[in-house]
């Protein structure tokens, strides 16, 4: 190689200093293997050409002799080790480990290539696919507005499994008049340092590149790498337009072909049950259509950690809803413009976990959407949401995080709004197929075993074996204060579900109605009443007798929730034994001390937890 290709990092003139901890690979830090899979996979479908894209992770062994350059490259390892004191014990350990490393014959080289893609595509020019790889900071170019990925901060996740934090890039792709064209660079993250020279001392960028030394840009000529950075060929022929990427000294961990192919099917089961993807790694799990539910078992085999296992379980099921292998139950929303035609898949079967998960491009995004976190009194079930539209993919793009984990109402103008909307959405249509409606169940009597009936076998009202019974929850900001949960003393607004309702004036159990209700407004009225010692006797043909222990005498209005996790719901009363209901609330005097006793109708059986608030009037 001549004197024109090598290794080269900028000179700093400012007198700046770049450190060792880099802000792009804390997105990636925690789970690095994860933070690889996910970004080069979306990447590459990305710019699929033809389907189904394939990619494969190989592990190969290459001599130290043949890395690029690679005296110059042992040199800049040193001068940073000689400076990483300054840079705390990670930088130290980091580069003590890579000069180790460099000291041996070979090392371990990852080797990932990517097949029916169109490449990354060039020039080497501010705007391509390629620049915003290579040599840009801070700057997103889309394959198209809903890509998965952009080259943004994702593009930082190889360099955190190489122990040199370096990496090498050949890629073939097709220019505007269907030429293929060929560019191959190495880039090292690593950190500032400085190096004496005769015409005094000189500090040096963290970011380096290997290829034309002339303002840093890539080789055009495959003459000028080593066969190892070589795209494959067909059949011995001329190489495959895709890119290809290595990890120079890999540092995967034990089993990272598992925890690898864990990461592929978590996140991209979708896409290859569509056909549109197959990934194949160190020839030890090939994952296609056809083979994704063996290799999920085989790859659970690999595993004893509780959450892994967990996670695969989870997909297992998330398979089955997408192939409709079980009975699924489909909805469609176009209510929000913003995302146009989306689609929820939706199955309602025993153990199955609760959960929701969104796609976008064939990519899992999250099962864990705020809103969505929680269906405490749902029967079992599984839910898969697509959105069906173009411009609707892409913002919900944009609401993703660096880690493509979330949606972040934040990033969007009217994010809050359209996220509140869907998941209302989406928790309405579960709630439809995946409860019964409070009124037509049972009360629960697994716990009659501890405590004694209030309600006599006979049916009488006498109150047997009272005991002080405290129940007490972890405090929600969106549950109305009361027992059963236990008693505040606020106002008691929160995340109360109050259907809409005729307001009903009863006595005796007579009701007049006139037009009313309101709908997720909290609990109306004065402060709230704390309440002890709530306990509910068994339903009789539609009367329940309630009794608890107010700690403040007067009127209130007192009304019966069953209590959920993320809501309570109002169960709507239809007359009293005493005093008044009204909106289907019940209106009565309670006494500071003394033990409460109430029939009310409810008219429906009743399974859920209970729980009671009182206001003062």
């Amino acid at each position: 190689m001549g004197k024109t290709i090598g290794w080269r990092r900028g000179i700093i003139t400012t007198g700046s200093w770049q450190g060792f901890n880099d802000s792009g690979f804390e997105h990636f830090k925690e789970d690095p293997i994860k933070g690889l899979g996910r970004e080069i996979i979306q990447n590459s479908s990305d710019a699929a050409a033809d389907i189904p894209v394939r990619v494969s992770f190989n592990l190969m062994k290459v001599k130290v002799s043949d890395i690029p350059d690679y005296e110059d490259f042992q040199k800049t390892i040193q001068a940073c080790a000689n400076g990483a004191k300054r840079e705390g014990k990670r930088a130290q350990e980091f580069f003590k480990r890579a000069s180790e490393l460099l000291g041996k014959d070979e090392i371990d080289v990852l080797r990932i290539d990517d097949f029916n893609t169109s490449g990354l595509k060039g020039p080497c020019e501010n705007g391509t696919p390629y620049f915003a790889l290579m040599k840009a900071t801070g700057q997103s170019v889309k394959s198209s507005d809903d890509a998965g990925g952009s080259f943004g901060i994702g593009k930082s996740a190889p360099y955190l499994v190489s122990n040199f934090r370096t990496v090498f890039v050949s890629t073939y792709y097709q220019n505007n008049e269907k030429n293929k064209q060929f560019l191959a660079q190495g880039k090292s993250i690593l950190m500032s340092y400085e190096e004496e020279h005769e015409a005094g001392l000189e500090r040096y960028e963290a970011t380096g590149y290997w290829g034309i030394k002339d303002l840093c840009k890539p080789v055009t000529s495959v003459d000028s790498i080593p066969d190892w950075l070589k795209r494959p060929s067909k059949g011995g022929g001329n190489a495959e337009v895709g890119t290809s990427i290595f990890t120079l000294g890999f540092n995967g961990g034990k089993k990272w072909e598992a925890r690898l192919a864990e990461v592929v099917i978590e996140n991209f089961f979708a896409a290859v049950l569509a056909g549109r993807l197959e990934v194949e790694i160190n020839g030890k799990f090939i994952i296609t259509k056809a083979s994704l539910k063996n290799i999920i078992e085989k790859v659970e085999e690999e595993f004893t950690d509780s959450d892994s296992l967990e996670n695969l379980s989870k997909t297992k099921q998330y398979c089955d809803v997408y192939t409709g292998d079980v009975d699924v139950i489909e909805e469609i929303y176009d209510k929000d413009p913003s995302l146009g035609r989306c689609k929820l898949k939706l199955v309602v079967k025993d153990k199955l976990p609760k959960k929701v998960v969104f796609l976008r491009n064939g990519m899992t995004i999250t099962d864990d959407l705020k809103g969505l976190k929680r269906f405490n009194n749902f029967k079992d079930f599984v839910g898969i949401f697509e959105c069906l539209d173009k411009q609707g993919n892409a913002l919900l793009r944009e609401m993703e995080p660096p880690a493509h984990d979330d949606f972040q109402a934040s990033r969007v103008k009217n994010g809050n709004k359209i996220l509140k909307k869907l998941a209302n959405w989406v928790r309405t249509v579960v709630r439809h197929h995946a409860t019964n409606p409070i009124e037509e169940v049972t009360v629960i009597d697994e716990l009659s075993e501890f405590f004694e009936d209030e309600v006599n076998d006979s049916g009488g009202d006498k109150e047997m074996n009272p005991k002080t019974i405290e129940i007490t929850d972890k405090k929600k900001s969106n549950s109305a204060s009361g027992a059963g949960a236990k008693g505040g003393g606020d106002s008691g607004k929160g995340g109360v579900i109050e259907p809409k309702q005729k307001k009903s004036k009863t006595k005796g159990g007579r009701s007049e109605t006139t037009e009313g209700g309101k709908k997720g407004k909290g609990v109306k009225g004065g402060k709230v009443i704390p309440l002890r010692n709530f306990r509910a006797g068994k339903q009789q043909d539609g009367w329940l007798t309630i009794y608890f222990t107010p700690e403040h005498s007067g009127k209130a209005n007192i009304r019966l929730y069953a209590a959920g996790v993320d809501n309570d719901y109002l169960i709507k009363l239809n007359g009293s034994e005493r005093g008044t209901v009204k909106n289907g609330y019940l209106v009565d005097e309670l006494i500071e001390g003394e033990r409460y006793t109430q029939k009310v109708l409810i008219g429906k059986k009743v399974s859920f937890a209970l729980k009671v608030v009182a206001n003062e009037v």
